[in-house]
């Protein structure tokens, strides 16, 4: 009973003490709930990426792991690679299901352009008071870059993205797997 009380408290405690700890570096006030009280655009800090560890390949047998029957509200597949014309060519799961209707653009290697892509054929949700951003993560749950971050450097957002290959959008920002059905 003791250790079961002693990780209630630490999984109570860690998210304001990392919170506050990230505030206090950056000389931010923080609230009792460990939250900064407003918010902004963040800048993403991107390494080189490492394609051992971010890449997937969306094969058929790797697609099967995301994709379902049904939609899976909030959550979507994409599977982006970057072809001779050094276009972007992207297919699109709206709500990972797994259906012969598969849609596709092109883009140019550009994030901005990227952005714009997925948020018109996703529909996906404009970040707002009651909305969080959504975020583009690998398949194995890295966070690669979200709807609202300022970002520093536009190809290396765009070399992440093509590196990871398999992509995985989730409406909220943050990843759940497996994807959780309602009901």
């Amino acid at each position: 009973i003791l250790t079961a009380v002693i990780f209630f408290i630490a999984g109570v405690a860690t998210n304001p003490l990392i919170s506050a700890f990230k505030a206090f570096r950056e000389n931010k006030s923080v609230d009792a709930a460990g939250t900064s009280g407003k918010i902004e655009r963040k800048a993403v800090e991107l390494d080189k990426p490492d394609t051992t560890i971010l890449q997937k390949e969306c094969t058929d047998d790797n697609l099967s792991e995301f994709l379902h029957v049904d939609r899976q509200p909030g959550m979507h597949v994409v599977c982006i690679t970057s072809g001779i014309s050094q276009n972007l060519t992207a297919r699109l799961f709206p709500g990972a299901k797994n259906s012969t209707e598969i849609f596709s653009f092109e883009s140019r290697p550009v994030w901005a352009d990227v952005y714009d892509k997925l948020e018109s054929h996703l529909r996906l949700p404009k970040s707002g008071r009651l909305q969080q951003p959504w975020a583009i993560f690998t398949s194995r749950g890295e966070r690669i870059v979200g709807a609202d971050d300022d970002v520093p450097d536009d190809g290396l957002v765009t070399q992440s993205l093509i590196s990871a290959e398999m992509l995985v959008i989730m409406e909220g920002g943050t990843w759940v797997w497996p994807g959780v059905r309602v009901g």
